[in-house]
């Protein structure tokens, strides 16, 4: 905890994170009050802003459509902040893109697929790679355990995931398959607002 003295008045903060992020070193014991209230009112603004990508995020994560001047009235900042907040997410990739939700279901893609492969060990990158050129596979796992890959498809119909699944095993790289058709979809592409607890 620093504690900082001014007028023979000592108040502590429990923020030394904050502090960190200003940037700033004190290496005078004693301020003047005018300078003690400068300094606390700039570690608020930074604590604020310390949240503001998550808030932001979560945000567009409820709202992919958001303008920003909208957002910017939600988080009671300026729509530059916002603008420039964004920016660094996406730069960083921590924003990725953004996309509608579809409803394969209602466009006659009735039958979702999970299909776990056995591949040969130094294939898995390449098997992997192939299947993320399938259009209609959604997801493309590599993962622990029996088998190597998961993926999760959607077809019109079994016998368009039947012919999928033959091609698949045409492919010298891969070893076995074994196929679960979804019964029912419970919950699908769901994301959950970050900072929540479990």
């Amino acid at each position: 905890m620093l504690a900082v003295r001014a007028n023979g008045t000592e108040r502590t903060a429990e923020l030394i994170s904050a502090l960190s992020l200003t940037g700033l070193i004190f290496n005078r014991q004693y301020l003047d009050i005018s300078q003690e209230v400068s300094v606390w009112n700039d570690i608020t603004c930074l604590m604020t802003y310390e949240n503001l990508d998550t808030e932001l995020i979560n945000v567009l994560l409820n709202d992919g459509r958001a303008s920003l001047r909208g957002i910017a009235e939600d988080l009671d900042v300026s729509v530059t902040t916002i603008s420039n907040h964004l920016e660094d997410l996406q730069d960083t990739d921590i924003i990725t893109g953004y996309t509608p939700t579809i409803d394969y279901g209602s466009l006659g893609y009735d039958v979702t697929a999970v299909i776990q492969l056995k591949v040969e060990g130094t294939a898995l990158p390449d098997v992997t790679a192939r299947l993320q050129d399938q259009p209609q596979m959604i997801s493309v796992y590599e993962v622990t355990g029996d088998h190597d890959i998961i993926t999760i498809g959607k077809y019109t119909d079994t016998d368009e995931m039947n012919q999928q699944i033959k091609t698949l095993l045409s492919d010298a790289d891969i070893n076995e398959s074994n196929t679960s058709v979804v019964l029912n979809t419970a919950s699908e592409h769901e994301q959950f607002e970050i900072g929540e607890e479990s």
